[in-house]
């Protein structure tokens, strides 16, 4: 997961140019003590998922399969 969140944007901004938006408000997180980035990136991105999940849900759904093994389907995105 770590790998896919720095290749081409990570996750679902693969082969899209702009920001990623999970790493960016990630970084409000880390200037608490004791919030490590990576920590930080682990909490928002179930909850970005879950937001985007309607406008980029084969997306999601072939990251959960090439990550995680989820069976392809109607319900991969949500497994995800």
């Amino acid at each position: 997961a770590s790998i896919a969140a720095l290749i081409a944007g990570g996750g679902p901004n693969w082969g899209r140019s702009g920001s990623f938006t999970v790493h960016h408000l990630e970084h409000s997180l880390s200037g608490y003590p004791d919030v490590a980035h990576g920590r930080g990136l682990a909490l928002l991105w179930p909850h970005y998922l879950r937001v985007i999940l309607a406008k980029k849900e084969a997306k999601i759904a072939r990251l959960g399969q090439a990550l995680w093994g989820v069976a392809p389907g109607a319900s991969a995105a949500e497994k995800t």
